[in-house]
């Protein structure tokens, strides 16, 4: 699968799996990469040319989303979230207490 021209957002991008899959996603091709931790760690070595941007802050908290609505980032094909807790629904259904 390529990613060549998207943009995706990693929540829990500084370590383990959210570190893995930006690495992977990287290697993929992908255009532009939002990452996402409450650590202002690196995922490693990222071998590729596409744009990154980090944000750092937790995933819980509405003024982190309204940095990002208002940072310019544009749009979003894909949303990997490996950061919070999930209930197992739709983002879209989703209200920031969840």
């Amino acid at each position: 699968m390529s990613f060549s021209g998207k943009t995706c957002i990693v929540t829990g991008a500084a370590l383990g799996i959210g570190a893995a899959c930006t690495r992977l996603l990287a290697e993929r091709g992908i255009e532009k990469l939002i990452l996402v931790d409450r650590e202002s760690g690196s995922p490693g070595p990222l071998t590729t040319d596409c744009h990154v941007e980090w944000l750092v802050g937790d995933v819980a908290d509405q003024g982190l989303w309204h940095e990002l609505e208002n940072s310019g980032a544009g749009s979003l094909d894909y949303a990997l979230r490996d950061a919070g807790v999930s209930t197992g629904s739709h983002i879209v259904d989703l209200s920031f207490a969840d």
